[in-house]
């Protein structure tokens, strides 16, 4: 999870409230070794259907990662 904990503090964030967006397994994985949440998105190149990676929320457009989409999965998952 090194290169996701590093890039949150590079952007001066916090892992508390910090969640990731992505396609693929490493994604996932990342994310869960991080110990942030995950949201993945069913139009990225991954073989493997994001629904079966079990991200804890799944999109199906940016547009629908409203600020309060993510509020509400920060407070589900502390």
């Amino acid at each position: 999870p090194n290169h996701l904990l590093g890039t949150i503090a590079a952007a001066s964030g916090e892992r508390r409230r910090a969640i990731m967006v992505g396609d693929a397994s490493t994604d996932v994985d990342a994310a869960r070794a991080a110990l942030v949440p995950v949201i993945g998105v069913t139009f990225g190149y991954t073989p493997v259907p994001m629904v079966e990676l079990g991200p804890d929320l799944l999109l199906d457009s940016f547009a629908d990662l409203t600020p309060a989409v993510a509020d509400d999965l920060l407070r589900e998952t502390v």
